[in-house]
């Protein structure tokens, strides 16, 4: 249910459902958990929700949604493949047309 859950729906010109979002938060934690995990995430409530619901805006606000840790791409072998930012190179000019 969209309003129970606190749901935004986008509508197209036509005023027609085009999306529904679930607004959240992704907060990282102190410390990592004991599975490597460094971030959670939480649905977020918006001002009119909370204030129309204040015990199930409660209830709501320590649910999670899930956790997260980094993910490392594994390359050739067991290394874990890191990927070089790119140089700029410049013969002292400057390009911008003005």
């Amino acid at each position: 249910p969209i309003e129970e859950n606190d749901l935004y729906v986008s509508m197209d010109e036509n005023l027609k459902a085009k999306a529904v979002y679930l607004n959240v938060n992704i907060n990282e934690r102190r410390e990592p958990s004991q599975y490597g995990n460094t971030h959670y995430c939480k649905q977020y409530l918006s001002k009119q929700y909370k204030d129309a619901n204040k015990t199930e805006a409660e209830a709501k606000s320590k649910v999670y949604l899930g956790d997260f840790k980094p993910y490392e791409f594994e390359g050739s072998g067991n290394a874990a493949a890191t990927v070089e930012a790119p140089t700029l190179q410049t013969d002292g000019e400057d390009d911008l047309p003005f």
